[in-house]
């Protein structure tokens, strides 16, 4: 049970760092995974750490960082295409 909990918090965290381009509170956590306490949610953001998918930093609120997972948010991807397109153009490149 505490292992499939665990599994929905880094799958939560993936999920907000995705939309939000930054880690969620414990508070948001809680809620996104429907744990009643923060300390709960403490407890298996810390096994997370032990086993290496997930890096802290001390007192830091959203200082989580998820291993070896590397994300872009969308609408940069789609800003920086459309300002290669205008690269291009200007240097009579494709278009």
């Amino acid at each position: 049970m505490a292992s499939e909990t665990r599994q929905k918090v880094y799958d939560y965290l993936i999920k907000y760092i995705e939309e939000y381009c930054y880690a969620p509170s414990l508070r948001e956590i809680c809620v996104g995974v429907g744990l009643k306490s923060t300390s709960s949610v403490y407890e298996h953001l810390s096994k997370l750490e032990e086993e290496g998918k997930i890096k802290m930093r001390g007192n830091s609120p959203r200082a989580i960082k998820v291993i070896g997972y590397g994300y872009v948010k969308l609408d940069e991807i789609a800003c920086d295409e459309d300002e290669q397109t205008e690269i291009d153009e200007e240097e009579g490149g494709e278009e």
